[in-house]
């Protein structure tokens, strides 16, 4: 299961570099050209985009395994305020009818109540 999540961070971190990253090439390339319009914007940009896609995708990774380990400490932390209020005997109504941290991480991630 994480390493499905961690997939998907890590092409959503390479989508979102590869987008910048061409997006900045093209304004770059059109600043700098000596010629307005002799060659295509896009594809100069482009060009780049394959040549540096190793960088993107290290990058990419990296950002993926932050957000992997974040999101891990996070699920933890719930659970963690979700078992030790059950232990105390609190019910899911009296969770979040109150206004202490587990009431609002039952708010917050209210479909990780019915994983228990």
């Amino acid at each position: 299961m994480w390493f499905h999540i961690f997939a998907l961070f890590w092409g959503m971190a390479y989508l979102v570099a590869l987008c910048e990253f061409i997006i900045g090439g093209s304004c770059c390339v059109w600043y700098f050209s000596k010629k307005k319009g002799e060659e295509s914007v896009i594809r100069r940009s482009l060009w780049w985009g394959i040549i540096h896609t190793g960088s993107l995708a290290l990058g990419s990774f990296l950002l993926a395994l932050v957000w992997l380990i974040q999101s891990i400490l996070d699920y933890a932390r719930v659970i963690h305020l979700i078992l030790s209020h059950k232990i105390l005997g609190l019910t899911k109504n009296r969770c979040e009818s109150s206004n202490t941290d587990i009431g609002k991480s039952v708010k917050m991630h209210g479909m990780l109540y019915y994983v228990l």
